[in-house]
């Protein structure tokens, strides 16, 4: 049975792959594109440009993960939706050992930004955070270092959430969304 610690552990090494993969990083991450000379902006704009219709407008499927997550790896770039999908990937291989996966979003007509969370308990709300139980992770591949780089907002217990996720909680927490759900 998969502890808060397991879960950490599996959400650090999550964000290392995605960081491994996508090396260019986010066009929206101010850091990305600067260490990448602009390169991780034109990197995303093609990515996008690329994506089928189905890929743009159509539900985040298994079949969307798969083909958006070799796609962004192919190209070595992608924000939140990209680097969750690759980290989707990885967390989902028979060698990751976690119990229960979850893509959230929330609604984009409110606040455009994607990501995991492990171990969140089956029959909680997913739009209280408060219900998720104490092993549930947040695992946000995309989020930037900066202003504090010595603030890990990439992986940590999602009870930290709020004072972690600023500018999307607590406001858009009422909004939160599960874009797909894996009980392993």
């Amino acid at each position: 049975m998969a502890g808060l610690n397991d879960n950490l552990k599996a959400a650090e090494k999550a964000v290392s792959y995605v960081k491994t993969m996508l090396p260019l990083g986010a066009s929206n991450v101010a850091e990305d594109v600067l260490l990448s000379g602009g390169g991780s902006s034109a990197c995303v704009l093609s990515l996008r440009a690329s994506y089928s219709d189905d890929i743009k407008y159509g539900p985040q499927t298994d079949n969307w993960i798969e083909r958006v997550a070799d796609a962004a790896e192919y190209v070595g770039c992608g924000n939140c939706a990209e680097q969750c999908a690759v980290a989707l990937e990885f967390l989902l291989l028979p060698t990751t050992r976690i119990e229960a996966l979850d893509f959230m979003g929330f609604d984009p007509t409110f606040f455009d930004h994607q990501f995991l969370v492990i171990g969140r308990e089956k029959n909680s709300v997913a739009n209280d955070i408060s219900t998720w139980g104490t092993k549930a992770v947040i695992c946000d591949p995309w989020y930037p270092l900066f202003p504090d780089p010595k603030v890990n907002r990439r992986f940590y217990p999602a009870y930290e959430a709020r004072s972690k996720m600023r500018g999307y909680l607590p406001a858009g927490e009422r909004t939160l969304q599960v874009l797909g759900r894996w009980d392993i």
